[in-house]
């Protein structure tokens, strides 16, 4: 997936995860990077359920 395209999806999405993330760098604590990691994976996941809703919007309306 692009970085770019991941960026633009967290500002939109959550703008606070962006800060999450670039805290990561400096000094972050095991549970603020867990907490980063669990928070990666359900962006993943919402970006999975949306796309699987567009796909049967799509084919519904091809029906």
């Amino acid at each position: 997936m692009d970085s770019k395209y991941l960026k633009t999806y967290y500002m939109i999405k959550r703008p606070w995860t962006m800060k999450v993330a670039k805290a990561g760098g400096d000094g972050m604590n095991a549970q603020a990077r867990k907490f980063a990691k669990i928070m990666s994976i359900t962006m993943v996941l919402n970006l999975m359920a949306a796309l699987a809703f567009i796909a049967f919007i799509f084919i519904e309306v091809i029906k």
